[in-house]
């Protein structure tokens, strides 16, 4: 049999962690043969071949990037699959979002594999349009390769029926079940397991990684903007049930440091011996999702290929799906069209005082959200200020429901953004409203308005004046712009945020998690701040 493209190089047999001469035979999308010589209509000699990277673990819609635009971004540094979550767009747009990026995925050489939203709202502390229920998780499964993060940890370990019901259909069709599990540890976490949750992304110890491991579950080490948690690969033991993934990745940073390339780089940095962080991004992907085809550089096995210069540098020369290459020295070998707009913005009618709140006095005790640099936030206790009859703090936070349903503004405190004037944003996760921080409540209703005025995206403001804006109309979170056009707006947005005297590296990525109820410790939505405790979800006053 003729090959139809031969690559002479070494290449790496993850099955046994070997380094071996070439070559690697290619017929159709499927590769022929390894070592052996055969003939082919064409013959190419490169570096280091590898299989193909795989994202076990990322959200596309967080790269304010829509899947075509993604894909070009990332192929290009050898990511040839992503097991992705489109809850962020499933939250804003329903069941049609789920569609939306299953078409708009269809037409680019990088394997989306999409799952199904498990917790459509995160939680019911949040305010999202849609709802996903058990009906809608059985029928997107047909058409998906798993069920996505199960957020809501704990509504499963208490037995809520809708998410039993979820896991359960995901079970039976043999399907992987993927976990959302901060701190969670000893008998809760038995049960979350005990449920049918298989994996997990949040570890921010080696500690609690371990005993993750050790209760069988897949580790997923993170390394994204907003969470840098691959520190962790020193205390555990490197099995073939730890993943690298992403999770959060902004444009710019994907153009700046690279996709799955940089957590190769960064796991090595941190100590994992190179071949096994190889693994950790392909075979252990594979087995994970039960997709043996992409599991290794082996007969019969899907041709996507990542050729390196070494295995340090990660330096990506040429990617290759299905047989074809698809990028060269950075840069796509491939085209996409525009993406299509969706989504509305219904911004309540606002006055600056509706961002403060109310007391008497002179001062009051307040809870505070503490920024740590990760997801998780710390709960502070401070005695702010009452001016007016308002309390004032370092900054004021709020979250506004943007879709039209009820209107609510959640009203908060937040220390560590150190700017002056207003920053906003309508990524916010999960459900997606609009999300403000400020020193002063008239900055504060600008950015909104501004926002409201777009169709939503991110924004900076002060004294008046509306600095950059990055208008994001797919649903209020991703741009119709290319990533690199996304990429230089994000970093005027950076610019304008230290303009202002603002300190954090990225502080979009933070905000837009604050709004989020199932990462501990504080978080505000539109119902109000919320605590996240290990014995679960809760409601409580700013006010002490």
């Amino acid at each position: 049999m003729i090959a139809d493209l031969l690559l002479h190089g070494e290449y790496l047999n993850v099955y046994t962690g070997e380094v071996l001469e070439g070559p690697v035979a290619i017929k159709g999308d499927r590769i022929l043969c390894v070592g052996e010589r055969v003939q082919a209509r064409e013959e190419v000699h490169v570096e280091l071949i590898l299989p193909g990277f795989k994202d076990g673990h990322v959200h596309i819609e967080s790269s304010k990037l829509a899947p075509q635009e993604f894909a070009r971004a990332v192929v290009p540094h050898g990511t040839t699959s992503v097991f992705a979550d489109p809850h962020e767009i499933v939250n804003v747009a329903g069941v049609e979002g789920f569609k939306y990026m299953l078409e708009s995925s269809r037409e680019v050489p990088l394997r989306v594999h999409l799952m199904v939203p498990s917790c459509v709202p995160a939680s019911p502390f949040e305010e999202s349009p849609h709802e996903i229920t058990p009906e809608d998780v059985k029928t997107l499964l047909e058409s998906s390769y798993g069920l996505g993060e199960v957020m809501n940890f704990p509504g499963v370990i208490e037995g809520d029926l809708n998410l039993i019901e979820g896991i359960r259909a995901s079970r039976e069709r043999r399907l992987p079940v993927d976990g959302h599990a901060p701190k969670l540890k000893g008998l809760d976490l038995c049960l979350y397991l005990f449920r049918g949750v298989e994996s997990d992304h949040e570890s921010t110890s080696a500690e609690e990684a371990l005993e993750k491991l050790r209760k069988g579950m897949y580790v997923m080490v993170r390394e994204g903007s907003a969470s840098r948690d691959m520190g962790i690969v020193k205390g555990i033991p490197h099995t073939r049930r730890v993943l690298l993934v992403t999770d959060d990745r902004s444009a710019s940073s994907l153009l700046k440091d690279g996709h799955v390339d940089h957590l190769l780089r960064r796991a090595v940095e941190e100590g994992m011996d190179p071949v096994k962080a190889v693994q950790a991004v392909t075979i252990n992907v594979a087995e994970r999702f039960r997709l043996y085809e992409l599991d290794g550089i082996a007969p019969g096995r899907l041709a996507d290929l990542t050729v390196v210069k070494d295995l340090r540098s990660f330096q990506v020369s040429r990617v290759y799906v299905g047989g074809k290459l698809v990028a060269k020295d950075g840069k796509p070998l491939f085209k996409a069209s525009k993406p299509r707009r969706i989504g509305v913005m219904k911004v309540p009618p606002l006055k600056p005082e509706d961002f403060l709140i109310r007391a008497e006095g002179e001062v009051v005790r307040a809870r505070v959200i503490g920024l740590t640099g990760s997801l998780i936030t710390k709960e502070l206790v401070e005695e702010l200020p009452v001016r007016e009859g308002f309390v004032r703090g370092e900054h004021h936070l709020a979250v506004v429901e943007r879709h039209g349903r009820t209107g609510h503004v959640g009203k908060g405190f937040v220390r560590g953004f150190s700017f002056t004037g207003a920053i906003a944003s309508t990524v916010a996760h999960d459900s997606h409203n609009l999300v403000v921080a400020g020193s002063n409540e008239k900055d504060m209703l600008l950015a909104v308005e501004e926002l409201a005025r777009v169709g939503g995206g991110q924004t900076v403001v002060k004294d008046g004046e509306v600095l950059v804006t990055l208008p994001l109309p797919v649903g209020g979170i991703m741009s119709d712009l290319s990533a690199e056009e996304v990429a230089a707006r994000e970093e005027e947005l950076i610019r304008a945020y230290r303009s202002v005297g603002g300190i954090r590296e990225d502080p979009f990525m933070e905000l837009s998690f604050l709004a989020l109820s199932v990462i501990p410790e504080l978080k505000l939505t539109p119902k109000g701040l919320v605590k996240v405790t290990e014995s679960g979800i809760s409601l409580v006053s700013p006010l002490l």
